[in-house]
């Protein structure tokens, strides 16, 4: 590794904050740059806007789908159930599952979030009102989105936890692999459960409009979605 080499993959830098003066240091000097990663092929890092949007509208260059958009590169085994998660799908198929869950958020699904948000916002504070210390990300900044993400979604109010826990296992920085692996596996398990008594539900009444009742609605090129697409 020469000498000149500038650092920004290793996770453990970021624990004090994001290094803002190598990000400030390769946009000036080399805001295309390649990146060591410890057990892995390495990455090339895009650091100026408009070389990210250049490449985010060339699929076929820059696949999301190739072998997903997470650092490490997810194992061979893994990459089918990668490829159904929207974030690393290409188009056509990326547009036609935006376009699908786009349908979720009509001005009537925004609408009705102005009550839910108000009342999550009090039900956080109160929470750790009279506290001396607060642990600000775990009890209220990921708090928030947590509870309007739930809402959107229809997820039952006393599971709310358990989504959380299975997105940081997944998704946090330092995860485990195996433990993500897990994680997943416990999560598609769940909604399978949920999809089952939701579709259950709804053929008793009236349907609700929330997300996942919008996408077992739904359908694309003429066919309804089944459960793992949902």
């Amino acid at each position: 590794m020469s000498e000149d080499y500038v650092d920004i993959y290793e996770p453990e830098q970021y624990v004090s904050g994001v290094p803002h003066d190598k990000y400030k240091y390769l946009r000036e000097h080399s805001p295309i740059v390649f990146q060591q990663e410890d057990g892995g092929p390495g990455y090339w890092a895009l650091l100026k806007h408009a070389d990210v949007l250049w490449a985010s509208k060339r699929p076929k260059i820059f696949s999301s789908y190739k072998a997903g958009i997470n650092i490490p590169d997810p194992i061979e085994e893994d990459l089918d159930i990668a490829r159904m998660i929207l974030i690393n799908m290409d188009p056509p198929q990326h547009a036609k599952y935006r376009k699908l869950v786009s349908t979720g958020f009509t001005p009537k699904m925004t609408q009705r979030l102005d009550g839910p948000i108000r009342s999550a916002v009090k039900t956080i504070l109160d929470r750790v009102s009279g506290q001396d210390t607060v642990d600000f990300v775990g009890s209220i900044a990921s708090q928030l989105p947590l509870f309007l993400i739930a809402d959107l979604i229809g997820w039952p109010e006393d599971d709310r936890p358990l989504m959380f826990e299975w997105s940081d296992r997944v998704s946090r920085i330092d995860h485990d692999p195996e433990d993500a692996r897990m994680a997943a596996m416990e999560f598609f398990g769940y909604c399978t459960d949920l999809l089952e008594a939701l579709e259950g539900n709804s053929q008793e009444g009236e349907r609700p409009d929330d997300l996942v009742h919008v996408l077992m609605d739904a359908q694309i090129d003429g066919e309804k979605l089944n459960p793992m697409e949902i």
